[in-house]
């Protein structure tokens, strides 16, 4: 039996381990000796609920609101597969959960327990018959502990207050949000935990400034002295006298005498100090929740840009988790009790992550101009209204814009939406494989940057001959293997993901004219394995020029061992770098791209299909411009399209220059404009 079929089986006995008992272990997320003795770290419900004050609020009530505001809908799924989905009305449970909440209320009271405790809960109301009739959020203190069985979950104990009884609520009458807690499996890991030493601190410094406004602290505003000496009842006067004739007036002049002088206090620099520390703690708690400064309106060294910035950062990495994790909750736990169960249904929030508006105005300025998009589509995205004559398209000539009659075909759900679609389905299936060879080729890197480096030192302790090349060259030669494999699986994969692409686009103008990859798979590994030879060559070729001059410099210089070893490990930290990023992102899209022009020549070859092909550029900052200015590029299925000046079938083309085809993220958009019947024959 081959080690692989053994894992295999013993993995079929495997049974999964027990989750341990509820309260079994520490599971605290502070370590207590770094606190002070008299700060006692917030880690229970109610502690964590009750920090809803200062910074606090106004981080998680912003999450809150921008949860509750955020524009949801409910979808239901084609039963067969596909995207073909229809968005249906939301059921009355979910527009009216109970009789005190609305569905914003329940959003934004449930990322409130969630942004506190790191965990919130519903409870599915059910009727005689099992139906949910209404949803009650549970504050998370209620909730005391879960019921777990050999099984898994089988409850939860919920007391609330004012209530002594104890109730068990069936899981599958529960529904559990929670952030994971990295030691407990029966538990949410609450952000309070991770700034509670600086809350505590916050709550201390605003008390302490509050103190200072109102001078309890018995400050004094200022000394007047004098050589005199003074009974007390006169110290008292002048006092007295002092303030009601100088004291808050900013036109009245002082006379001293009898050697008398006046000195101001001001606050002293270690309270000042002392209170710019609110500052750090405030930016630690807006860092934990993921909320920029700017967003609560603190605009200290902000201008436009980085607003801006700040903000796309917010909705990215703070906002669109949060709903994300509510959506695929209600989608897994909800629906399923509340919809008709024949179908299938999704919830989804609209994405709140916005484009950059200028990149969009680019892109329908460009589309414009190549008859993309209408005039009228286009004025629509500046905020105009629609012309008075007519909707047309634009395109340029050498000479003028031409108006062109808009066809039924040619509308905004047509020709715009498709090439905007074709981008996004393309960077969809090509970005998970670009992270997956980049992983790859810098595992390659690292191995080989060990052998190379390793060998340096053994020459160069032996003396036998750093000048020469075949000490490195056969350790290069030992990698051809490696990286031949990694690179053959990605182009493999990468051409039966294009081919995917190709195939639902055909079957969608032509059902019936797609071509089954199984048939065409060895010729496209064929090819494959032929390119990936050269690829690997020419990889290999580079990292030779880049040791050659590492070592040339070693030589010429007399470093020793560490010198050369940390400048051979400096270059291949470059290479695990951009260099890995560069063959990635090449390799992918330009496999992607190999096999869906070949399945589309394939099919027009059988069928008899006349097919228009349409340049689409990933249209962001990184486009180079040569790229956007081929972004609709029209073309026949054989006819090259012009880029920058270059000739080139597809994009990533290996026979055009480099400066068009490395790191192209371009594809091609293909449209079936007459099906003359032909063989339906595959295997003819």
């Amino acid at each position: 039996m081959k080690l692989t079929d053994a894992l295999r089986a013993l993995a079929k006995r495997a049974s999964p381990l027990p989750l341990p008992r509820p309260g079994a272990g520490p599971v605290s997320l502070l370590i207590g000796d770094l606190a002070q003795p008299d700060v006692k770290p917030i880690d229970t419900k109610p502690e964590q609920l009750g920090a809803y004050a200062g910074w606090v609020y106004a981080a998680a009530s912003l999450l809150a609101r921008d949860v509750r505001a955020q524009p949801v809908h409910l979808y239901r799924l084609p039963s067969r597969g596909g995207d073909n989905r229809v968005e249906v009305e939301m059921p009355q449970v979910l527009k009216r959960p109970n009789s005190i909440m609305a569905w914003g209320d329940l959003l934004e009271l449930t990322q409130l327990h969630l942004d506190l405790a790191g965990e919130a809960f519903w409870h599915l109301v059910t009727d005689q018959r099992g139906r949910v009739i209404g949803i009650q959020s549970l504050a998370p203190h209620w909730v005391t502990e879960p019921v777990v069985s050999d099984e898994g979950l089988v409850a939860w104990r919920v007391q609330v207050p004012g209530w002594g009884q104890v109730r068990e609520l069936p899981a599958q009458d529960v529904v559990w949000f929670r952030y994971p807690h990295p030691a407990s499996p029966w538990r949410g890991a609450s952000p309070v935990e991770a700034f509670g030493v600086a809350q505590h601190f916050d709550l201390y410094l605003r008390a302490y400034g509050a103190t200072m406004l109102r001078n309890d602290a018995g400050v004094p505003t200022g000394i007047l002295s004098t050589n005199l000496d003074l009974r007390e009842d006169q110290i008292e006067a002048i006092r007295e006298r002092w303030i009601e004739r100088y004291y808050r007036r900013r036109d009245g002049v002082a006379v001293l005498t009898n050697g008398a002088t006046y000195q101001p206090i001001a606050i002293p620099i270690s309270d000042i100090k002392f209170l710019e520390l609110g500052r750090f703690n405030r930016d630690m708690i807006l860092g934990i929740y993921g909320v920029p400064a700017s967003k609560l309106g603190l605009v200290d060294d902000v201008n436009r840009a980085n607003a801006e910035a700040n903000d796309a950062t917010y909705r990215a990495n703070a906002l669109h988790p949060r709903l994300r994790r509510i959506a695929e909750a209600v989608t897994t736990h909800v629906l399923p009790r509340v919809m008709d169960r024949r179908s299938r249904y999704v919830l989804e929030f609209e994405n709140p992550e916005r484009g950059d508006p200028e990149l969009e105005l680019r892109w329908y300025t460009t589309g414009l101009s190549l008859g993309a998009i209408t005039r009228n589509e286009y004025r629509q995205r500046l905020g105009l209204e629609p012309a008075l004559d007519g909707d047309v398209y634009l395109v340029s000539t050498n000479k003028e814009p031409v108006a062109q009659a808009r066809t039924p075909s040619q509308t905004r759900s047509g020709m715009a939406q498709r090439l905007r679609l074709t981008e996004l389905e393309f960077v969809a299936a090509q970005e998970p494989l670009e992270r997956k060879l980049r992983a790859n080729v810098r595992r390659l890197f690292t191995a080989e940057a060990k052998r190379v480096i390793a060998a340096a030192r053994r020459v160069i302790a032996q003396r036998s001959g750093l000048q020469t090349r075949d000490w490195y060259d056969e350790l290069l030669e030992e990698s051809t293997e490696d990286w031949t494999e990694k690179l053959l699986e990605a182009w493999v994969e990468g051409m039966e993901r294009g081919w995917e692409l190709a195939e639902r686009v055909l079957d969608e103008q032509a059902e019936g004219t797609s071509v089954t990859w199984e048939l065409y798979n060895p010729q496209a590994v064929e090819y494959a394995e032929r390119y990936v030879a050269a690829l690997v060559r020419g990889i290999l070729d580079t990292t030779r020029e880049g040791i050659r001059e590492v070592i040339a410099a070693a030589i010429s210089e007399g470093w020793g061992q560490d010198k050369t070893a940390e400048a051979l490990r400096i270059l291949y930290d470059q290479f695990k770098g951009a260099r890995a990023k560069t063959i990635a992102r090449t390799e992918t899209a330009r496999a992607i791209n190999w096999g869906q022009r070949e399945h589309v020549q394939e099919a027009a070859r059988r069928w008899g299909m006349e097919v228009k092909r349409r340049w689409v550029a990933v249209m962001d900052e990184r486009t180079r411009p040569t790229h956007a200015a081929a972004h609709g590029q029209l073309r026949d299925l054989h006819e090259p399209f012009e880029v920058g000046g270059a000739y080139l079938m597809f994009p990533g083309d290996p026979n055009g220059p480099a400066g068009e085809t490395i790191n192209c993220r371009c594809t091609v958009m293909y449209d079936v404009v007459h099906y003359g019947g032909g063989t339906t024959n595959e295997h003819e």
